[in-house]
């Protein structure tokens, strides 16, 4: 199980549109935990403190091929941002 807890001051009625803004975070941390626990997270969910309500994320092969490409989308933006500039991260070995 997956939970985050969220100060966010927000009534019962719009806790919905409040998650939807946390749900590639949330897909995120499910493919860092199927990652470390070899198998996927039974539940996601966020817990507004106010109002007191969870929103459950479901978390099945859809979701997980939909986060893959935000996160693709995200990436290749960055590196958009970045052709001309410097590298987004520079080791160096020597």
């Amino acid at each position: 199980h997956v939970l985050d807890y969220k100060t966010n001051r927000v009534s019962a009625d719009q806790v919905a549109a409040a998650a939807a803004e946390y749900e590639m975070q949330m897909f995120v941390y499910a493919l860092a935990a199927e990652r470390v626990l070899g198998r996927a997270p039974e539940e996601l969910t966020l817990v507004f403190l106010r109002p007191g309500v969870a929103h459950r994320f479901v978390w099945d092969e859809a979701a997980r091929e939909r986060v893959g490409q935000q996160v693709n989308r995200a990436m290749a933006s960055l590196v958009e941002e970045n052709a001309g500039g410097t590298e987004l991260a520079e080791t160096s070995t020597s």
